[in-house]
């Protein structure tokens, strides 16, 4: 509704100074007729000291000016282009006020209200404290400098007072009359503007600070959430890892250690027997060897269980490929997996070089922020050469912490060596040698 009271409000004062321009033209027509009429063009060119310009060219060049001010206005009130770039609008505001100045001296410097409309329909479009200012500044500047006593010095201006002398007495009070009216009205809808403008504007200044408020407190509540949902997930992952502890201690209770428990007895019946009942002793042996492979398979089948998921359903190079595509999908960053001749490995080294590939990728895009991670796999003649590079933004000291800390030490259970470069990205160089163990 607010808006609706500045909109109309300006288009009151167009209508108005439009009014009282061309009020003033015709005025200057007819003293200028009454003068003829009376016969005293001498009187008054002798009291003008100069020659004034023939009103009939005055109101035709004023009717151009104003046009032209018209059509700017109405060109800058429903352009786009004009309202969003901000040389063309400072460019139409500057040629507003070229023509005000021009109407106002080609009117005797009668009225200069219209600067005042000027500074109504430029000042709610500008946008920032500089421009404001400045236009605000350079108005009250040209409003203050279009006094007759000023403008009279540099143009040939008569004043209309002389024109109006000529006219009855009444006449004359009539019209200073409707000119205070209509002069005051002007000065009167400005401050109207000003004030329901500012209104508007703390109001808008209300609503920005109470949804920012809003949105503050929203995003205090994500955050909250947030911690609570990290915290939820860290329970979860501890609750799930003592889950599979627990499951794996009960059945290494139930299997390893029955075995272990039964192997052992036995042992003891063996001490015995050693003495006593030799041939029963063989055969006693000959059971306890049964029962040792069976719980060695029973240990084999739950150290394989603890493999990742992957490599228990594909090869090592393609869960590699795979890991690497899931990443790619799932987030910004592209993981390239480049692999030179190929080997085979025992699951122990497969699981080792995948959870450290897999480390380093996940450090790669949560640390350092990289769009590109580089997997270089080469099966070499005596060892294995792993190099993980990415683009991120790196670092020029290198801190091991949990994650490069358990990399070293998974490399050098296997006798090989890790290097961390963080100057260009960052760049995790491993060297793992065909040891024995390794290839059993």
């Amino acid at each position: 509704m607010k808006a609706l009271n500045t909109r109309v409000v300006r288009r009151v004062m167009l209508v108005l100074n439009l009014f009282i321009i061309i009020g003033i033209c015709v005025l200057l027509v007819l003293c200028v007729n009454s003068i003829s009429q009376q016969g005293l063009a001498s009187d008054f060119l002798l009291r003008a000291d100069r020659v004034p310009q023939a009103p009939q060219d005055t109101i035709f060049i004023c009717f151009i000016l104003l046009m032209l001010y018209l059509l700017n206005l109405l060109l800058r009130e429903s352009s786009n282009k004009i309202q969003r770039n901000k040389i063309f609008f400072i460019l139409s505001c500057t040629i507003d006020l070229i023509l005000c100045v021009s109407i106002i001296v080609l009117t005797n410097v009668v009225y200069r209200g219209i600067l005042l409309l000027s500074g109504v329909c430029m000042l709610y479009r500008l946008d920032g404290k500089r421009q404001r200012f400045f236009f605000s500044a350079l108005l009250v500047i040209l409003y203050i400098v279009c006094e007759y006593q000023i403008l009279a010095q540099i143009f040939t201006i008569t004043p209309l007072e002389l024109y109006t002398s000529y006219l009855p007495a009444a006449i004359q009070t009539q019209f200073s009359i409707v000119q205070h009216i209509l002069f005051s009205c002007n000065d009167v809808l400005f401050v109207i503007f000003m004030i329901s403008w500012i209104q508007q504007q703390k109001e808008e200044t209300k609503i920005i600070n109470r949804l920012y408020n809003q949105q503050y407190h929203i995003n205090e509540e994500l955050k909250l959430a947030n911690i609570q949902l990290e915290h939820y997930v860290e329970k979860s992952e501890e609750n799930a890892l003592i889950r599979e502890r627990n499951r794996l201690a009960r059945e290494i209770h139930d299997t390893v250690g029955h075995s272990l428990t039964a192997i052992s007895a036995g042992i003891d019946a063996c001490q015995v027997l050693a003495d006593s009942d030799p041939p029963r002793l063989h055969s006693q042996l000959n059971t306890l060897s049964e029962l040792s492979r069976n719980a060695l398979v029973d240990i084999r089948r739950s150290v394989k269980e603890l493999r990742p998921d992957s490599l228990s359903r594909m090869t090592f190079t393609e869960a590699v490929r795979d890991i690497a595509s899931n990443i790619s999908k799932i987030t910004d960053t592209t993981v390239a997996v480049h692999l030179s001749g190929s080997r085979p490995m025992q699951e122990r080294l497969e699981d080792t070089l995948f959870r450290v590939i897999q480390e380093a990728i996940t450090n790669s895009v949560k640390h350092g922020q990289a769009m590109r991670v580089d997997v270089t796999l080469e099966f070499r003649e005596n060892g294995v050469d792993l190099l993980i590079s990415d683009n991120g933004t790196g670092c020029a000291h290198v801190i091991e912490g949990a994650g490069l800390s358990g990399i070293r030490e998974r490399i050098s259970d296997f006798g090989g060596s890790c290097c961390f470069h963080g100057e260009y990205g960052f760049f995790v160089e491993i060297y793992v040698p065909y040891t024995e163990e390794a290839n059993d």
